[in-house]
């Protein structure tokens, strides 16, 4: 047996050493006779492979035209163990004396930040030249001129010098002149103009009409059947669509099981979330959604929202939304706003909304005041705050981005109001007036919100992205209370601990993501969440970090979207514990 282990030892190494070999990298030299005279440009020699070597070669036309030798090239190759040799032809330098270019072009390349000495005594560049082709192409098609075309004329050779004129044939201007909708889809044609940009009457857009297909592929309520077309007239250029309706309305069903919790004495806790978001009611992309939530014992929460984009045919939208929170018997929150949306662009938007925050006491803790003669950590309050947001996204696809950017920032400021609470105020005591305590602390006050939420995404390979993610929030005031505080902690924000279990005034959350990409809406991902939050109070004092880390997967099925996803989670002051990991599994039916 030891013999035989042996020989396996051996023809392991023996096959080591021939692949090592035989994928050893042999450094190669390049030699280079010129067939004229050498050029002012130092080539490189030295390689550290025969590939490398050849590749360099291929390129090196290229490279001497960039400084001017238009006519170089490599008339001779051969080649041995460890060198290439090569027969240079380099030819003249030519440098530019003039390109003459219309002002109104010049007006057009100032504007794309183009400098106008590029060309000037500089050595001719072929590339240089394409690329100013391609600015003024794209300028003209992106601004009703389709068909422009641009050529050099005038070309003449002067002692290795060249001048030539750029001349610029905009072509017939186009304009959108009829939008077409076919098929079976229930949308309005404005809606749609005002979502793709493009608009009847409007200049022809290239870059627009090339962006259609995307922006198609993220409304989740329609879906193209056939390629949009667009049909050139004599000055004008109809759009057709080819749609049909997509179900997008959703059914979403969330259980999630957190083991020995102690919310419920180190049992088995079961939460819940139910959500009907309807898609598109009346054919002008509206969204209707009811989410009920309770990812705590005994604490309920209703989110009800509408949202109407375009208003009127214009950028501007309306927001509106209500929240309630139940808190097991300590407290009630109410958060209502109304808000107008104006999109910048089909990436960019602005928010304006005005927000009315109330919170009450379902139970004052009265033992606790008595025995403290302090107020409580929790107090009944109201906030009348003015907000502003603003949203961009420029990723490939929204719902399970590759590659692009996110980023949402929201600050709000306003008034507070500190009411006092009736169960505080009849506490009887002849040496003591319990109303008193409301003057330890400023009852009319401000308050300044602020919450940042952005990504990355960094392509990987063919089907995969590594996400890297930043949330912040920060809540000033002159004092705290527990029941307006940020509530962190879950699946939404710092993944392997309690939802929303985490009250703070101020917190930070750094995501690190790898998502393995199954198909256009599935993948298998795994993360770590790293962060701190801080919170200080009349009677409470806190600063942590927490680490969270797991993995999971969400992919499509006929019928929807099941995920499932394992989480394990450490406070900087406690042990890891995997008795504490959290399941969350959930199915989306779409109908």
């Amino acid at each position: 047996m030891a013999k035989l282990l042996q020989y396996f030892v051996c023809l392991f190494l023996i096959i080591c050493c021939w692949c090592s070999s035989s994928t050893a990298q042999v450094p190669c030299s390049l030699v280079v006779k010129y067939a004229d005279a050498a050029p002012p440009v130092q080539l490189t020699n030295n390689f550290p492979s025969k590939s490398a070597c050849i590749g360099y070669v291929q390129q090196l036309p290229a490279l001497l035209a960039a400084k001017g030798y238009i006519s170089a090239s490599v008339d001779e190759i051969k080649e041995d163990s460890s060198a290439v040799f090569i027969t240079l032809f380099t030819g003249k330098k030519y440098v530019w004396e003039q390109l003459v270019i219309q002002e109104q072009d010049w007006s057009v390349l100032d504007q794309l930040g183009y400098n106008r000495n590029a060309f000037n005594n500089k050595p001719f560049d072929q590339q240089k030249v394409e690329t100013v082709y391609e600015k003024l192409l794209n300028y003209y098609a992106e601004n009703g001129y389709p068909f422009a075309a641009v050529a050099l004329d005038s070309i003449s050779l002067n002692d290795e010098k060249i001048t030539a004129r750029l001349i610029v044939n905009k072509g017939t201007r186009y304009i959108i002149d009829t939008v077409i909708i076919n098929g079976t889809a229930r949308v309005d044609k404005s809606y749609l103009m005002a979502y793709t940009g493009v608009r009847e009457k409007d200049m022809y857009n290239q870059q627009l009409i090339n962006n259609i297909d995307l922006r198609m592929a993220e409304l989740p309520f329609l879906s193209q059947t056939a390629p949009n077309k667009i049909t050139m007239l004599n000055t004008g250029a109809q759009l057709d669509f080819y749609l049909q309706n997509r179900k997008s309305n959703q059914v979403n069903v969330l259980i999630g099981f957190l083991p020995a919790n102690p919310q419920v004495g180190g049992k088995l806790l079961v939460t819940g979330e139910a959500n009907l978001n309807l898609k598109n009611p009346f054919g002008n992309g509206e969204t209707i959604g009811i989410n009920w939530q309770q990812l705590q014992a005994k604490s309920p929460r209703l989110n009800l929202l509408f949202n109407r984009p375009y208003l009127f045919h214009s950028p501007l939208g309306v927001n509106v939304s209500f929240e309630l929170y139940k808190r097991d018997s300590f407290f009630l929150n109410i958060h209502g706003t109304v808000g107008a949306q104006y999109n910048i662009s089909n990436r960019k938007s602005v928010t304006v909304a005005l927000q009315l925050y109330k919170t009450n006491l379902l139970t004052a803790d009265t033992v606790t005041v008595k025995a403290t003669r302090r107020l409580p950590d929790m107090a009944d309050l109201t906030s009348t705050t003015l907000s502003f947001q603003y949203d961009y996204n420029n990723t490939n696809y929204r719902f399970n981005p590759r590659s692009g950017n996110e980023v949402q920032f929201n600050v709000g400021f306003g008034a507070r109001h500190i009411r006092q609470n009736n169960a505080i105020l009849s506490i009887k005591d002849p040496s003591f007036n319990y109303a008193s305590l409301y003057d330890t602390v400023k009852q009319n006050t401000y308050v300044l919100r602020t919450y940042l939420n952005a990504a990355h995404y960094f392509p990987v390979a063919k089907q995969a992205t590594f996400k890297t993610a930043l949330q912040a929030g920060w809540l000033q005031s002159p004092n705290y209370f527990q029941n307006e505080l940020f509530q962190i902690g879950g699946f939404k924000k710092l993944r392997g601990f309690d939802e929303e279990s985490i009250y703070t005034n101020r917190f930070l959350i750094a995501t690190l993501e790898y998502r393995y990409l199954l198909a256009r809406n599935s993948w298998l991902f795994a993360f770590t969440d790293i962060g701190g939050a801080a919170y200080k109070s009349i009677n409470t004092s806190y600063s942590h970090s927490y680490f969270g880390f797991g993995g999971g997967i969400a992919f499509e099925t006929n019928t929807g979207i099941f995920n499932i996803s394992w989480a394990l989670g450490k406070r900087n002051d406690l042990n890891l514990d995997l008795r504490q990991s959290k399941i969350h599994i959930g199915f989306v039916s779409l109908f």
